[in-house]
């Protein structure tokens, strides 16, 4: 659950859990989706009024984003292409963990049935002395908070 306290968490303390058993390590950039609710909007063909009514529709969610430099680690590609092979069991139970300072967790999203959507990498740049970032994108079910 949730831990309360009088001022803000820091962003930059969080685990990752891929839901396969094994520790998810290196990110360094998660982006959280945006939950939006539809709106439904109606009018009786009989109402006498010109305003809609609006009634809550279908919950949708923008992917959740994962970042981490590219270190020789191969288990995101994995994951992918087992989704490009059109395998069965692809979808997975993935937790991102927002941490306090000793490294608690103080609020944690689960994400359930996720599986990769996108999979990239950052532009490489012979000018450049950055690092290349690997990128999974995830699709999902349902965002909850545990």
């Amino acid at each position: 659950m949730p831990t309360h306290r009088d001022h803000a968490y820091e962003r930059s303390y969080f685990t990752v859990d891929l839901g396969d058993g094994t520790a998810a390590a290196g990110f360094h950039s998660i982006v959280l989706p945006v939950a939006t609710t539809d709106v439904v909007v109606s009018r009786s063909g009989s109402d006498r009024t010109v305003e809609p009514q609006k009634r809550p529709g279908l919950v949708t969610y923008s992917n959740l984003i994962l970042v981490r430099g590219l270190a020789g680690r191969t288990e995101l590609y994995e994951w992918w292409d087992q989704v490009r092979a059109g395998e069965a069991e692809v979808q997975r139970d993935v937790t991102v963990s927002l941490t306090d300072e000793r490294h608690d967790p103080v609020w944690t999203w689960r994400f359930t049935d996720a599986f990769p959507a996108a999979y990239r990498f950052s532009p490489l740049d012979a000018d450049s002395s950055e690092l290349v970032d690997e990128v999974l994108e995830l699709t999902f079910s349902r965002m909850s908070i545990v």
